[in-house]
């Protein structure tokens, strides 16, 4: 498995630990090479490949330019969470361990997020599968020789992970190599009841959902002149909650 590692013992906050999602954040500085990918709407989405290092602090590998991998190497696809990034300690902690395993990490940055330009009125969405679908065609693409290739969604990109996976069965993205496995992590498999449980008063989730409020707003306000096409959009920016706002497109 691409995660084996030893057993964790989590540290202390602010703990030196390697493992530790705080010193992630602090300690291990991400560098991609971004590769645009234009979607059949207009739209852009991006695969940023992990140029970074190939150990984790203190470990052989993270100081230096990394050796090149093979053309064969296996390629691990990581989505992001809601308004999230290559920037994201998850996800820097997901791409370090896949190279320090020798495989190939690319992100896939969604519609108008970690500074991609939102190209198209519609904006990412937990249902957009076919943005995920052309993801793993351009990997693929970009690396026919490739081993195998794998996937690993978290939060808002485990929902887009597993809806793509049940499509990708059925015979709807043909383009899209087969996985060889895929990981969905802190997947809120039901909207519905997970939108309840943040809407919950003085829980940490009602203040994860302001949190996200605040963020989802910014992204509006920041691709307010790509949305403005959209008769709602003032809607979705003047919302006062993420549960408030109707979907757009």
């Amino acid at each position: 498995m691409i995660f084996s590692r030893a057993p964790l013992n989590p540290p202390p906050l602010l703990s030196p630990s390697r493992r530790s999602p705080v010193s992630r954040n602090l300690t291990v500085r991400p560098a991609y090479a971004r590769q645009l990918i234009p979607c059949a709407d207009g739209g852009t989405v991006a695969l940023d490949w992990w140029t970074g290092p190939a150990g984790w602090p203190g470990e052989a590998g993270h100081e230096g330019a990394p050796p090149p991998l093979p053309p064969t190497a296996p390629l691990l696809l990581v989505l992001h969470g809601l308004t999230g990034s290559g920037t994201e300690g998850y996800v820097k902690g997901a791409c370090l361990a896949a190279r320090a395993s020798g495989w190939r990490a690319a992100v896939l940055t969604y519609r108008g997020c970690g500074g991609l330009a939102l190209t198209s009125p519609l904006p990412y969405t937990a249902t957009g599968t076919a943005d995920a679908a052309a993801g793993l065609a351009a990997a693929a693409a970009a690396f026919p020789r490739a081993a195998a290739t794998a996937a690993v969604g978290f939060s808002l990109g485990a929902i887009i992970l597993t809806k793509f996976l049940a499509e990708a069965e059925g015979g709807r993205w043909p383009a899209a190599p087969p996985l060889l496995a895929a990981l969905a992590i802190s997947s809120p498999f039901c909207l519905a009841s997970a939108s309840a449980r943040l809407a919950e008063p003085w829980t940490p989730g009602w203040v994860y959902d302001r949190i996200l409020a605040h963020r989802l707003g910014s992204y509006f306000k920041e691709h307010e002149g790509s949305l403005s096409g959209h008769p709602v959009v003032q809607e979705a920016l003047a919302a006062g909650a993420t549960r408030t706002a109707r979907t757009v497109g």
